[in-house]
């Protein structure tokens, strides 16, 4: 492989990276909405029960 080639690699490597980064970024927040729903609908129950 040339040079060339070889900074290609690195560069789509770290691209695939951020993206990864991103992705994980979108996951933790999608989990913390989904505990901020789970957590409000189980005080609705509560509340409802008493």
């Amino acid at each position: 492989m040339g040079i060339d080639a070889l900074e290609k690699c690195a560069q789509m490597l770290q691209l695939r990276e951020k993206l990864l980064e991103v992705e994980e970024n979108r996951i933790e927040e999608a989990d913390e909405i989904l505990r901020n729903v789970i957590d409000e609908a189980a005080r609705n129950e509560r509340s409802s029960i008493s």
